[in-house]
């Protein structure tokens, strides 16, 4: 990235997405080409799958595990489930951490949406917890920007902090078992922002280097960005490390 940033020289990806772009109508995906805007974490879980599918060990460093309990508020009969994903969807709130937080706040059942609880044989009240069970190395996350209402779909353009306050660095808590826990600590070392709508709109990323210097890679241009550029209304799609 450093002697991108002197040489102004631009690398041609063409070849890259030619292949991509094979892979893609070899798995039925017929609508991607790539010269069209395309739709970011689609594409890397794509990527994603070539690479674990080629190497057990790349699972481990990728993936998140997941556990979600539902529980009866009534008889308090429980049920898990594990879940595995390379990329980590969030909500969107005013920093990555508060982002954390709110997906890992339990959940109630209530009303209409109330649980089939087997030891009741009825529907009840009911809470779900979510815990990080595992996860690896790299930690993948997408800002949940964008939702659908009545098939119209709607950004949220809210800035978020995806530096960590303290140190620059997330923590975030994982439960291997119910009486042992971890702070797995990581750093922020890669963005993809993306502007407009998901029809039409412009993608460009901020990548840190090795000397912890921060550059900008819009299209064919690369130049050197202070941290605070990181904290904004367009990214979406984070990259983190294991420190």
């Amino acid at each position: 990235m450093s002697l991108l940033n002197r040489s102004r020289s631009p690398i041609d990806p063409s070849n890259f997405l030619r292949a991509l772009q094979n892979r893609m109508h070899a798995l039925n995906n017929n609508a991607f080409y790539h010269n069209h805007q395309q739709d970011v974490p689609e594409i890397l879980q794509v990527v994603f799958d070539e690479i674990i599918g080629s190497s057990p060990l790349v699972d481990n460093l990728l993936s998140v595990t997941m556990t979600t309990t539902t529980s009866c508020n009534s008889c308090c009969f429980s049920t898990s489930r594990e879940q595995k994903d390379s990329i980590l969807i969030l909500p969107t709130c005013k920093s990555i951490a508060d982002s954390f937080n709110k997906f890992l706040q339990p959940q109630e059942l209530l009303g209409d949406n109330k649980w089939f609880c087997p030891q009741c044989s009825s529907h009840q009240e009911a809470t779900i917890e979510t815990q990080i069970s595992n996860c690896g190395d790299f930690l993948v996350v997408q800002l949940l920007r964008y939702t659908s209402v009545n098939g119209s779909s709607f950004k949220d353009n809210k800035l978020v902090n995806c530096l960590p306050k303290k140190h620059h660095v997330l923590k975030v808590a994982s439960h291997p078992t119910d009486d042992v826990s971890f702070n797995n600590k990581y750093n922020l070392v890669a963005t993809i922002n993306h502007s407009g709508t998901l029809k039409a709109g412009h993608y460009w990323a901020f990548i840190k280097d090795q000397q912890n210097t921060w550059f900008k890679c819009n299209d064919r241009c690369i130049s050197q960005v202070d941290t605070f550029h990181l904290n904004n209304s367009s990214s979406y799609i984070l990259f983190f490390s294991r420190s």
